[in-house]
């Protein structure tokens, strides 16, 4: 198992064991997409309520999906 980082709570909770078991069998892009889900559903709408009208969150993560589907190339975003 990876070294652990600083995080809040106890590494050795059981729901998060069972959380780093689960992204230890998955591959990298599988993470990378649920990483660009999460942040679009869970932390977008509460930046954007905090800052309405900066868009540069929302252009991040449009940018960093269409590397990932492979519309652009990495220069482009």
């Amino acid at each position: 198992m990876p070294k652990l980082r600083k995080m809040l709570g106890a590494a050795d909770s059981p729901y998060i064991l069972s959380l780093m078991r689960l992204i230890e069998t998955q591959r990298k892009a599988t993470i990378a997409g649920w990483c660009m889900d999460y942040c679009e559903a869970h932390i977008l709408p509460v930046f954007e309520k905090r800052r309405p009208g900066d868009g540069r969150p929302r252009m991040a993560i449009i940018a960093a999906r269409d590397w990932f589907e492979g519309k652009k190339k990495l220069p482009e975003v």
